[in-house]
């Protein structure tokens, strides 16, 4: 019996660390911890209720982001990439979308936000919604958009919705493509 029971918790401890992220989001240092005015401050942030942010480099793109819904304005959205439960990397089929994108806007200003569903630690889906900006600017990136011209936005689960049906859910899964210079 007690063979067993080790052999359980051996399991639950492997599927425990399985689960974490495999690396840490921007803003966080694996050696000291959080970055001053990055990690740190959007998990300080989603805790008391405010939007957190990857980057403060344009200044002006949290009025584009009601702050009860997180939703950015629907006039300003430039495309929508949806990932899979757990996932972070662009897929052909999303990738199309910021193809698309690129012969659009190679001058634009652009904020790309990260967001998960419910399932998870806050910690978690704030580094998972981080991957996923990350992911999409990266993508931008290789199809010439500057580095420069790129805000990250990181919300984690803040905004998902816990008793979501099944496709509302997988619709958290997800990071928007924001035209920073949109003016409501």
């Amino acid at each position: 019996m007690k063979t067993f029971q080790l052999t359980l918790f051996a399991l639950a401890t492997i599927l425990v660390a399985g689960c974490a992220p495999s690396s840490p989001p921007s803003g966080y240092d694996s050696a000291s911890g959080p970055r001053s005015g990055g990690f740190e401050n959007d998990i300080h942030n989603s805790l008391n209720g405010t939007l957190p942010s990857r980057s403060e480099s344009f200044g002006n793109g949290s009025d584009l982001f009601d702050p009860l819904t997180g939703q950015p304005d629907p006039r300003a959205v430039m495309a929508t990439v949806y990932f899979g439960f757990d996932r972070y990397n662009v897929s052909a089929a999303e990738g199309n979308k910021l193809v698309s994108l690129s012969s659009q806007a190679q001058n634009a200003r652009l904020i790309v936000a990260g967001y998960t569903d419910h399932f998870g630690t806050d910690q978690y889906n704030i580094a998972l919604s981080d991957k996923r900006a990350q992911s999409v600017k990266t993508y931008l990136m290789n199809l010439g958009f500057p580095e420069s011209s790129i805000e990250i936005k990181a919300f984690g689960k803040q905004y998902a919705r816990p008793n979501g049906t099944r496709e509302q859910v997988r619709e958290d899964r997800r990071a928007v493509v924001v035209d920073a210079n949109f003016k409501p």
